[in-house]
């Protein structure tokens, strides 16, 4: 079979995989399968349907129906001890856009927003400086060091320079991709390709150099499960790219090269691991190797040291209304957490209780 992701300028040949076009992706929305990656929506439904029914088949006599590990039912999962929240709400940012996306701190304190077809920027005080129409909707942001904005679309990339100006533009390598999230160097850009389920590593250009987190039992990766469009990348000090693994409830930290140096988390519906069919859905990395994690379903933020003990809450399910959750997370200098509210829109900081060490764990 053809690699999907071969190199540029590769002509498609025919997929074996259920059609995408646009009236089966409105479908899938409709069966509330909102762009399920990788799998036709006649799989999908059919495992669903199976599911539900031995579900169904396997219920009491008495006519109760069985509990399901994704009840919603999950009340006693989302009190947290309020002493394991070391983080408090310093301030929260509206950024007026209907459906924001993508997120990333600049170097001067201020930020950028991607949502609603535009690219917005605001100052550190969370006044809105700039804004740029985009040609699509956008999925995510990464800012290099120049300043630049790498924005990805749900196939394709684009950069713009600080006056908003279109540096770079080109498809995502292969076909059918669908971006959720981008990490940039000097040299390389990072691409997280969750209808593939795989990372790509391209030039600034768009040439593709390679991958990260295809199955290799040999390498011993078992590869990423990603059953919604949630993949995330972020680039840590020590050099490692670090994934999120949402179906296996894992971070991964990769070299360069797309050998898999280590592997934290765990499922669990308590505090200490991530839950639900798929989390982390959002991750950062702190200069001193200290992981961030966002989760939605039990929507919470965390800190993971660097052997994945959780070491402090940065925000509890009791912080998010409704089925809102951290789209984005990423850090300062100071130490604060910023979180890309999914429900609100809002640019939240959190900042750290004075008490706040690494060090106390939170047990299992």
């Amino acid at each position: 079979m053809t690699d999907p992701l071969a190199g540029e300028g590769a002509a498609p040949s025919p997929a074996p995989s259920p059609p995408t076009t646009p009236a089966a992706v409105a479908a899938r929305r409709e069966r509330r399968l909102d762009r399920w990656l990788g799998l036709g929506v006649g799989v999908v439904a059919a495992a669903l349907l199976a599911v539900l029914a031995a579900e169904e088949s396997a219920a009491p006599a008495d006519g109760r129906r069985a509990p399901r590990p994704y009840e919603d039912d999950v009340a006693p999962w989302r009190a947290v001890d309020p002493a394991l929240v070391r983080f408090h709400e310093e301030r929260s940012w509206p950024t007026g856009l209907d459906e924001a996306r993508g997120f990333a701190l600049c170097p001067d304190g201020g930020f950028v927003v991607v949502g609603d077809r535009a690219l917005c920027r605001f100052a550190a005080d969370g006044r809105r400086s700039a804004e740029w129409p985009l040609p699509g909707p956008p999925e995510c942001v990464a800012l290099d060091a120049a300043g630049v904005a790498w924005i990805g679309y749900r196939d394709r990339v684009e950069a713009r320079d600080a006056a908003g100006s279109v540096t770079a533009a080109w498809a995502a390598p292969g076909s059918g991709a669908h971006l959720t999230a981008l990490a940039v160097t000097a040299d390389t850009v990072w691409l997280a390709d969750a209808a593939h389920r795989v990372v790509l590593r391209c030039t600034p250009g768009g040439r593709l150099l390679g991958r990260l987190g295809l199955p290799d039992a040999a390498a011993g990766i078992p590869g990423l499960v990603v059953p919604s469009p949630y993949l995330d990348v972020a680039l840590g000090a020590d050099g490692a790219v670090y994934v999120s693994n949402p179906g296996r409830h894992r971070i991964e930290a990769y070299a360069p090269d797309g050998r898999l140096l280590r592997a934290v988390g765990g499922f669990s519906m308590r505090v200490d691991g991530f839950c639900g069919c798929c989390n982390p859905v959002a991750l950062a990395v702190r200069p001193d190797g200290v992981l961030i994690a966002a989760e939605k379903g039990i929507a919470r933020v965390k800190l993971l040291n660097p052997v994945g003990v959780v070491t402090a809450v940065v925000a509890p399910p009791a912080a998010f209304s409704g089925e809102a959750f951290g789209r984005r997370v990423a850090c300062d200098g100071a130490g604060r957490v910023f979180v890309l509210d999914s429900g609100s829109g809002a640019v939240r900081v959190f900042a750290p209780q004075p008490e706040e060490t690494d060090g106390p764990r939170i047990g299992k």
